[in-house]
């Protein structure tokens, strides 16, 4: 009978003891259970930030962007603003010059950003309408066009570490006290409203994505040529800029042929 008690009460010990251990291998394997999706939580997150951000830096242009782009200022050799359209008055095969200047912001991503800009030559259909990614390649299909002035179908680009060319370009991370991005002034001589030179300052540049830089060096690159705002908020001219309308169009080739036949004053309409 003794024997028979003791066994029962070392089965029931046993039994408790058994129970215990089942307890802590359900509490550890709930652990591990969670901790495995905390794992793969964080590994999809990883991924998706992986994933975004080759997006991103593939194609960085981001829709209903708008930047204040801002100031276009014409100035005669008095200081005085005007508000009379000027243009280059070159001769035929000569070259403008865009040279941008050196500084701590000129890093090599960003100078092939604005080359991009001003250089390229790349054209596309949108809407049945031919666009441009670079004011050199459509000035080049206005080439054949007769103007009264030669319009500055040769371009040379260059970073510089003297501010010496027709348009010079310089980058700061400082904020313009308007809150302008881009601002443009030009020298002209107002007697026969000819460009003089011309400087370009992009403000606030470790702010802007490359998508922005590239937009707004076109619409600075765009003044320098002579073309003031556009009246449609769909174009690159216009006054307020969105990487979305980042492109050259046949509107704004039309502005150049009138501009460089000197038939174009003020702000121009693309309808």
């Amino acid at each position: 009978m003794s024997n028979n008690r003791e066994n029962s009460e070392k089965d029931k010990e046993f039994s408790s003891k058994l129970d215990d251990i089942n307890t802590k291998l359900d509490k550890n394997y709930l652990t591990i259970k969670k901790t495995r999706i905390v794992v793969f939580v964080v590994i999809g997150i990883v991924a998706a930030v992986a994933v975004f951000g080759l997006v991103d830096e593939q194609n960085p242009q981001r829709p209903d962007v708008y930047t204040d782009t801002g100031h276009f200022v014409v100035e005669n050799l008095k200081g005085e603003t005007i508000t009379e359209s000027a243009s280059w008055n070159i001769y035929e095969g000569e070259f403008l010059h865009i040279h941008i200047l050196e500084s701590q912001y000129v890093t090599e991503s960003r100078t092939n950003v604005i080359r991009n800009a001003i250089m390229s030559e790349d054209k596309f259909s949108k809407d049945s309408e031919k666009i441009y990614s670079g004011w050199f390649g459509a000035l080049k299909d206005l080439s054949d066009n007769r103007t009264e002035r030669h319009m500055p179908y040769n371009i040379h680009f260059d970073v510089v570490s003297k501010p010496v060319g027709n348009v010079i370009i310089e980058l700061t991370n400082n904020r313009n006290p308007d809150g302008y991005s881009g601002f443009t002034k030009l020298i002209v001589d107002e007697k026969h409203n000819a460009i003089l030179n011309a400087k370009i300052t992009i403000f606030e540049i470790e702010k802007l994505s490359k998508a922005e830089l590239e937009t707004i060096a076109k619409h600075e690159v765009g003044h320098a040529f002579g073309l003031p705002h556009s009246k449609s908020k769909q174009d690159l001219m216009y006054r307020q800029v969105s990487t979305q309308y980042g492109f050259i169009s046949e509107c704004d080739k039309d502005a150049m042929t009138k501009l460089y036949n000197v038939k174009l004053s003020g702000e121009f309409d693309c309808h």
